[in-house]
């Protein structure tokens, strides 16, 4: 996301991003902390950068004293209701009182707000169609009505236990994914995109497809440690477009072959897309028995894209490069490559082995750190650092949202049966 902020804005993000990477990495290494009580320290956080950093509307300017009360707001309901969870938890019992029902609106408010802002109007707008049939099931026909649920049950449930908002999809987003966010983050800055690149452009050489095979394979690449499409057209597609527009691709061209390319790189392993973690958890299976599963449709959705293009390039009558026109330079010394490929080997063992995602990933992100102070080149300078941190939340913040908004509809569905008579 590239934004004009105001000034002040920057530096405040800067310093809450640094913290919740802290905080998520000590949480999910030494930290006793319970899920759900880790779930309102990562949304709370997650929702005032938002606020501070996307605007209301996409050509608008981010201004501090416009963003500052929904950003207030956010933490401030944040702090409250978990104030009120500890009640529940402690003393008071499962009791609704009316500062849980004004709080509880006010987070679920926010959290369609910011979910609007980052992916669009559609998966709000859902949201709120399955909190209408909550609270006026009895309106609905047929095998889809179902008593009444009242307003201020429906806010208690969805924002002070774990059957809504709090619940396994922000639980996943606020351990796996975030993790391997910032893992991926550290990767892109030690140089492993640009050994990607420089292997991708080796292995598509001089033939006729040649830029198109080069987005192909280098989005294939980077889709095994990033698991975002939107991050791999703008890593890789900065490169691949260009190139395929010089050798005579028409723009629209150059620019879909791209997007699909890049779209594979949702299931990818061994770092997929968000979709991959929820799953896991939903099925309680380890994470890697969905990564071996998705190692054959990815190697059919990639083999079946190079035969797409290959035809394709043939039919627009595009030349091959020459000598070394189009190739990716790299400068990494041959010390540097080696070094770069151990997080990704620490991880794929990790794995492999038996150990959870969480504890690879853990091992992967100390051993990245590791390999930086170990690189004869390019060694990460303090600055570098405090902007991994700052770009993995602002990553992580569309998945963030996403999961609290898809926990709100899950409480939804349960709350109203719902979810059984669609397994039915």
């Amino acid at each position: 996301m590239s934004f004009v902020f105001d000034r002040g804005i920057p530096k405040i993000v800067l310093f809450l991003s640094i913290g919740l990477v802290a905080f998520a990495l000590w949480a999910n290494s030494f930290g006793l902390i319970p899920e759900i009580e880790q779930n309102f320290m990562f949304l709370g956080v997650t929702l005032v950068v938002l606020y501070l950093t996307v605007p209301h509307r996409k050509d608008a300017r981010i201004n501090l004293q416009a963003n500052l009360l929904p950003a207030a707001l956010s933490l401030i309901s944040i702090v409250a209701l978990y104030i009120s969870y500890i009640e529940v938890q402690t003393t008071r019992g499962a009791i609704p009182l009316g500062k849980d029902v004004i709080f509880g609106t006010i987070l679920i408010l926010l959290l369609l707000e910011g979910t609007r802002r980052v992916v669009g109007p559609w998966l709000p707008l859902l949201s709120i169609l399955a909190v209408i049939y909550c609270l006026y099931g009895e309106w609905f026909p047929g095998v889809l009505a179902h008593k009444n649920i009242a307003p201020e049950w429906f806010v208690f449930r969805n924002t002070l236990t774990g059957e809504g908002i709090w619940g396994t999809a922000l639980s996943v987003a606020a351990t796996y994914i975030f993790l391997f966010i910032i893992f991926g983050a550290i990767l892109e800055r030690i140089g492993l995109i640009q050994l990607f690149m420089d292997a991708a452009s080796r292995i598509t050489g001089k033939r006729k497809a040649g830029p198109a095979y080069l987005a192909v394979v280098s989005s294939a690449f980077m889709g095994m440690v990033s698991g975002s499409a939107a991050a791999n057209v703008v890593t890789t597609g900065s490169i691949t477009i260009p190139s395929m527009k010089k050798m005579g691709y028409p723009a629209p061209v150059a620019g879909a072959i791209e997007a699909v390319a890049s779209t594979g790189g949702m299931f990818t392993p061994p770092i997929m897309g968000a979709t991959a973690f929820v799953m896991a958890s939903f099925l309680s299976v380890p994470y890697v028995v969905i990564m071996k599963a998705a190692v054959l449709p990815a190697m059919i959705y990639y083999g079946s894209l190079l035969v797409a293009v290959s035809l394709l390039s043939k039919k627009l009558k595009i030349r091959g490069l020459v000598a070394d026109e189009g190739r990716v330079k790299n400068t990494q010394s041959l010390l540097t490559k080696i070094l770069i490929i151990i997080p990704i080997v620490v991880l794929m063992y990790g794995l492999l082995s038996g150990k959870s995602a969480i504890i690879s990933v853990l091992y992967a992100i100390a051993a990245s750190v590791l390999v930086n102070f170990l690189l004869p080149d390019n060694r990460l300078k303090f600055s570098d650092w405090l902007e991994i941190g700052k770009d993995s939340v602002i990553q992580g913040l569309q998945i963030t949202t996403v999961c609290g908004t898809a926990g709100l509809i899950i409480g939804a569905m349960t709350s109203t049966g719902a979810s059984a008579l669609v397994a039915h």
